[in-house]
């Protein structure tokens, strides 16, 4: 990747202060009731979801916005999606990329609820791999079962829409990581230690 500019030494304050306005419950209520929001509407709430009105939203508040539509994630699963969506800061996302972020999510919850045809809320390891081949990733038996172990700590052998994402998210990023790599496009990449580390580094 080519390098960005960092948002290091931004000021991010999380608090309501006098002047800020956060999310209301309103919106919250609408949010979660949005089958596919508008454009508008994910703008509106990303203006509402940027408190320190920089405008750029960091992962923790990526974190926040995405948790309002009921998907919880860890810091490092948001600081992950803003690696792979943000393109003009490190570290932060713009509106638009954010739109483009929401949008991904949205599709991946649709073909998770497309597979999910006993409407259980969770897919078992034969309709994640039929989502993700519908995505184009074609594994062996080995890289799909450790992959998925890897979002099924519990070993139920049932994956989540939260799981969903973060599985989808893993996979974008190391194919487009791959791809850095494999310079004429053969389908074969040789890495030393240092791009090995760098590689898996980059796909979580």
């Amino acid at each position: 990747r080519s390098p960005r500019s960092s948002c290091v030494g931004s000021t991010h304050n999380f608090d309501v202060v006098a002047g800020d306005r956060a999310p209301s419950d309103e919106t919250h209520q609408q949010l979660a009731a949005m089958s596919r929001p508008t454009r508008e509407q994910l703008m509106s709430f990303f203006v509402q979801i940027d408190e320190n009105k920089n405008g750029w939203m960091d992962s923790h508040e990526l974190q926040k916005a995405l948790s309002m539509s009921s998907l919880n994630f860890s810091l490092t699963v948001t600081a992950q999606m803003i690696r792979v969506y943000g393109k003009a800061r490190e570290g932060c996302i713009t509106q638009d990329e954010f739109i483009n972020l929401f949008t991904a999510v949205q599709n991946d919850i649709d073909a998770f609820k497309a597979f999910d045809t006993q409407g259980r809320g969770k897919l078992r390891l034969d309709q994640v791999r039929q989502g993700i081949q519908a995505k184009g990733y074609q594994l062996d038996d080995t890289a799909f079962y450790t992959c998925c172990k890897s979002f099924d700590p519990d070993r139920t052998g049932d994956i989540g829409i939260p799981e969903y994402i973060a599985l989808n998210l893993f996979l974008l990023s190391a194919r487009n990581t791959f791809a850095a790599f494999d310079f004429q496009r053969t389908g074969v990449i040789n890495l030393n230690f240092g791009q090995f580390i760098y590689a898996s580094a980059n796909c979580r």
